[in-house]
């Protein structure tokens, strides 16, 4: 009959309450410690095929400035063709920067509930 909770003194039943949360939450902490794991490991492959993506894409855009610049080269010479296209392509680079700063602020100053524009 000393096994009954209701013979135990009320100390002891709060140093075990303790004991069994402090497991729960190490469980817990435990589990989604796991869950991070997982999803980095599932991500990882994901990050290493967009990288090679952009390296890709970025190959493929300087052979069309290139090409680009070599066509205009027929018409106005190379060193001002050359010029015509690097002022385009820093023109678009520009005008991408500020629409994603702009992005990024409403992103920051967001509320966490509502969805973002």
């Amino acid at each position: 009959m000393g096994d009954e909770p209701e013979d135990l003194p009320l100390s002891d039943l709060l140093g075990q309450l303790v004991a069994d949360a402090h497991g729960v939450a190490r469980a817990e902490v435990e589990v989604i410690r796991q869950t991070v794991l997982f999803k980095l490991a599932a991500a990882q492959q994901a990050v290493i095929f967009l990288v090679i993506a952009l390296v890709l894409a970025l190959g493929a855009a300087t052979a069309l400035l290139v090409g680009l610049a070599l066509g205009l080269a027929h018409w106005i010479g190379i060193t001002l063709a050359s010029l015509v296209v690097t002022a385009l392509a820093l023109g678009v680079a520009a005008l991408l920067a500020r629409w994603a700063a702009r992005r990024l602020a409403v992103a920051v100053s967001a509320r966490p509930e509502g969805p973002l524009p």
